[in-house]
């Protein structure tokens, strides 16, 4: 399958109000539930194409609930972010390196 064709399964398949991922360290696992891209706040996609993963959760996410338990999880190891991640792509079937705002409308093309 496509990686185009799977995201778009992912999308269809995904629930409006995002996706529950858990976050799985060694001190313990929690459910964080990632709301749709449209719906985070300025500054998140930034912060998600940078790797600042903590960031990108408290933009992304509305939920003081799921924010304080992304902090109940004092340490988390690269590992786990990583591991996060893959499963909010699987899930999700979102890209972690593309804007969803990066439409070839978006960008500046005068001069060209």
């Amino acid at each position: 399958m496509t990686e185009a064709l799977a995201a778009i399964k992912a999308e269809v398949a995904a629930e409006p109000a995002g996706v529950t991922v858990p976050l799985v360290t060694d001190d313990g696992t929690v459910d964080i539930l990632v709301p749709p891209p449209s719906m985070w706040f300025e500054g998140a996609v930034e912060a998600l194409t940078q790797g600042r993963v903590s960031e990108w959760i408290r933009l992304a996410v509305e939920d003081p609930a799921m924010i304080a338990a992304w902090d109940s999880v004092p340490r988390k190891r690269y590992r786990d972010l990583n591991a996060f991640l893959e499963e909010w792509t699987r899930l999700s079937g979102e890209s972690q390196g593309k804007s969803p705002a990066s439409t070839p409308s978006s960008r500046n093309t005068r001069g060209r």
